[in-house]
């Protein structure tokens, strides 16, 4: 009987995993679509394959054609769009995209202000014929920084309130030197020229004190400089970028020019910014745009900024700049008319604005995109006057820092700008004109073949909220699909908030895998049954063992079967254009589903609960078979339950409460499937896969596999000179004892590992899938199916049916039939022919005394 114990021990257990081979932020070409004969990619970190680089140089392929980085062009992105590395005065300079101020190598030394900044920058431009060429060196003085260039643009009349009286409710008054002032930005050191208390037009008496900065230098310079500063731009820090953004905004600053908001008497005249100044000043911005994107949130709000660049754009007289970055565009009309003026932004060489990408259209009656168009805006006016009409638009948004609106991904995102004002030569403001309407069209930028469009806003910069609004705006569907349509009653900065989600290919269970689950279920509750009705056979540590193992399975298969699936895959929607405009929480991610976290869990609870109790039958064999004269450990029960259902849990539960909080649901689970997170770009060491499944795993094989090689010298394969049985039966009978326990063991899994190191090898994925394909039919062929007490429960019951058929006459039964019936008692006879012969059995027997199994 106990070598009946010995082909029950060396029983085969493989677990049921299917799962998909995936990867949630890179497209990866699927081995397939279904999860049939691909269950060792639950195994297997994602291998990208080598895909076809149609885009050269780090180019990304969409469906308008290649986008290639800022310093390459072409369709292939195979032409150069940079000056090379150059010397000059002594200074050295790296490659400088085109249209770009580059820095130098050598940086200003320690003991100076601007330590580390670049001591000289250098200009790369592109001729009319296409040459690049590089512009002269300037050099930086490293004595003056950001901080005191924002000191000398600062000149502002600062108001002092009196004791008595209090300021005119017409001015606008905020905090300047502690004092109340008329702007925002007083840097020291100052100079006070004078003061006086002069009336305003009533009984309100105000002391005037007018400061200055102490230094001199005009706008024109003052501006380059900043510009020089700002051009390395990984080394820009948020105060750097605060202080250039002073100076830049005070540069914009129209009131500078000639101070006719507030009269101030004796206030001498200001410096005039000339045009040049302001030009350099719109190169400056180009450049913080291009710093670290996670800067800006301690920046604070670039709002007067913003609205410094919209009245800029009024008074270009017909004329554009455009930077890498941003670009300024002015429309001037006179008509008495009511007009319309788009500005349309087309498909670039790459990632930055060229002059060539921008158009206006004068009295078009709608927006007309074609196949290169990227953005257009419409302004529409119902009344005639002289107007003037201005454009922004933004590369980033870096400087619309939202707070209800999250980016999690590098989508760009652009920011445009329309105003429109009336030219009112009597008087000395420009009045923005009312009734306009605004329509816009964006076209999304993403990979359609990583991430689908779930919905989107048409927003407005709101200065009041300092963030997104949609109050005015509405979406206006398109009849082409490329286009995501707004609608406006108002001008200011606009944009589209989309909300995408990855276009996961999730898989589907086939009806090969469905069958296959299905037969692994009746495998196992079959035996589980059997194990427990005939408990009395056999010692209860060794029915505990199998009965737990196998209930492991059971639930984990059970759960795969039905719960592998990610529900999400049923609301994989496309966009509806005609939903309200709603502002989205976020830019990227899938909906929640707390439920496949939920399963994902408990798989791996499961999963890991079944090959620990593998491990544990591994212990248990080698005390039993190997160490035979001594008995089992004491409170054996009590140590396999903690082990075998304490330890899976310790580790299950840290895993979640460790990931999940630190990554979120998907750094804790995989999208596709209910399962752990992969690695990503190869980090395995920020992968739950790795530290909760394959390690451990790992350390339960190489205890099994101790434990198989000493069982399988000593005891399957060692000489037996008493052995009775024919050499045939004999050989088959280890043969399949060695099987036996190698699938016990979960030994199989060692191919998984091997396809860790090449996953290509076509032999060894259809191995490992064959093992877990048949992996209840193996259960129940080798715990249950061999069992001499399985057999002659099935033997009697054939008898008792050929005996109950024998005493009924039958005579409309077919005679093959019958005889057929009548033979089952002889066929299930034939089954004993593997059988140990009665001398084996008392061998065995006398080795373990205690074993009473299949009697």
């Amino acid at each position: 009987m106990e070598d009946d114990y010995l082909v029950v021990s060396l029983s085969a257990w493989e677990d049921d995993v299917i799962f998909y081979n995936n990867k949630e932020s890179e497209e990866i070409e699927p081995q397939k679509n279904k999860l049939a004969c691909l269950k060792h990619s639950v195994f297997l970190a994602p291998v990208k394959p080598t895909p076809f680089e149609f885009c050269k140089n780090g180019g990304t392929l969409e469906k308008d054609g290649c986008v290639c980085p800022e310093q390459w062009k072409g369709q292939r992105c195979t032409i150069v769009n940079f000056c090379k590395n150059s010397t000059d005065n002594n200074f050295h300079f790296d490659i400088i995209t085109v249209g770009k101020y580059g820095p130098s190598i050598e940086t200003c030394e320690d003991n100076t202000s601007n330590a580390g900044f670049p001591k000289a920058t250098r200009f790369c431009n592109i001729t009319i014929y296409g040459d690049i060429t590089l512009g002269n060196v300037s050099e930086v003085n490293c004595n003056q920084n950001l901080e005191t260039l924002a000191a000398q643009v600062c000149v502002t009349p600062c108001l002092l309130e009196s004791l008595e009286d209090g300021i005119p409710p017409s001015l606008e008054i905020s905090p300047c030197l502690g004092f109340p002032v008329l702007c925002d930005c007083c840097p020291s050191p100052f100079t006070i020229l004078h003061k006086q208390s002069p009336k305003w037009g009533g009984d309100f008496p105000l002391d005037v004190v007018m400061v200055e900065s102490n230094t001199t230098d005009d706008y024109t310079e003052i501006s380059s400089k900043t510009l020089a500063l700002t051009s390395n731009t990984n080394q820009l820090t948020a105060q750097n970028i605060s202080y250039a953004t002073t100076v830049v905004q005070q540069i914009f600053n129209e009131s500078k020019n000639v101070p006719s908001e507030v009269r101030l008497p004796g206030v001498h005249k200001q410096k005039y910014k000339p045009p040049l100044a302001k030009k350099v000043a719109v190169a400056t911005v180009s450049q913080l745009l291009d710093a670290k994107e996670d800067i800006f949130e301690n920046v604070g709000s670039f709002g007067t900024l913003t609205k410094e660049i919209e009245n800029y754009s009024l008074t270009l007289m017909n004329e554009s700049i455009v930077q890498p970055n941003i670009a300024v565009q002015s429309v001037d009309l006179s008509t008495k008319d009511p007009v319309t003026v788009i500005f349309s932004v087309r498909r670039g060489v790459n990632d930055i604005l060229d002059p060539q990408q921008t158009h206006i259209g004068i009295n078009e009656t709608e927006l007309k995109p074609e196949s290169q168009t990227e953005l257009q805006i419409l302004i529409n006016t119902t009344q005639g006057t002289n107007k003037k009409f201005g454009f922004v638009l933004y590369q980033n948004n870096k400087f619309f820092q939202s707070k209800i609106f999250t980016m999690k991904s590098n989508f760009s995102q652009r920011i445009v700008a329309g105003k429109v004002s009336d030219d009112d030569t009597n008087s000395s403001m420009m009045k923005e004109v009312p009734n306009v309407s605004v329509e816009m069209i964006f076209k999304s930028k993403y990979n359609e073949s990583q991430f689908q469009l779930q919905s989107y806003a048409c927003v407005f910069w709101n200065f009041t909220k300092d963030d997104w609004d949609t109050s005015g705006c509405k979406k206006k569907p398109q009849n082409n699909s490329q286009f995501l349509g707004c609608q406006c009653n108002h001008t200011t900065n606009f944009a589209v908030l989309m909300s995408f989600r990855n276009n996961y290919n999730y898989p589907e269970l086939d009806i090969l895998s469905d069958i296959g689950c299905g037969l692994s279920i009746a495998g196992l509750a079959f035996s589980i049954i059997f194990y427990v009705v005939t408990r009395k056979q056999r010692k209860t540590s060794i029915t505990y063992v199998f009965v737990s193992l196998f209930t492991c399975l059971l639930i984990f298969n059970i759960l795969f079967l039905f719960g592998i699936e990610n529900s999400n895959k049923k609301n994989n929607s496309t966009m509806n254009a005609t939903r309200d405009n709603v502002i989205p929480q976020h830019d990227n991610g899938p909906p929640k589903n707390h439920l496949c976290t939920a399963i994902a869990f408990f798989l791996h609870y499961f999963l890991l609960a079944t090959f620990i109790w593998a491990g544990l039958n591994g212990v248990q064999l080698y005390f039993l078979l190997i160490r035979t004269m001594k008995p089992l450990p004491r409170h054996i029960i009590l140590f396999l339950t903690l082990t075998g259902w304490g330890v899976p849990a310790l580790v299950a539960s840290l895993t979640v409460g460790i990931f999940y909080p630190l990554k979120g649901e998907l750094g804790y689970r995989q999208e596709v499937i209910c399962w752990l997170a992969l690695p990503e770009n190869g980090n395995f060491g920020e992968s739950p896969w790795f530290w909760s499944f394959i390690l451990p795993v790992a350390i339960i094989l190489f205890i099994n596999m101790t434990v198989f090689i000493f069982i399988t010298v000593k005891v399957l394969w060692g000489r037996n000179e008493n052995l009775t049985s024919t050499k045939k039966n004999s050989a088959l009978k280890k043969i399949l004892s060695t099987i036996s326990i190698a699938v016990i063991f979960g030994l199989t899994w060692i191919l998984g590992y091997l396809m860790l190191i090449d996953n290509n090898n076509i032999i060894f994925n259809y191995l490992f899938c064959i093992f877990n394909t048949t992996q209840g039919l193996q259960i129940f062929f080798f715990y249950t199916a061999r069992t001499k007490i399985f057999k002659d429960k099935i033997s009697n019951m054939f008898k008792s049916m050929s005996s109950a058929f024998g005493r009924i006459k039958m005579p409309s039964l077919h005679s093959e039939v019958y005889v057929l019936l009548r033979s089952f008692p002889t066929r299930i006879e034939q089954f004993r022919l593997l059988e140990s012969s009665k001398f084996t059995q008392k061998t065995f027997h006398s080795e373990s005394s205690q074993i009473n199994l299949c009697n």
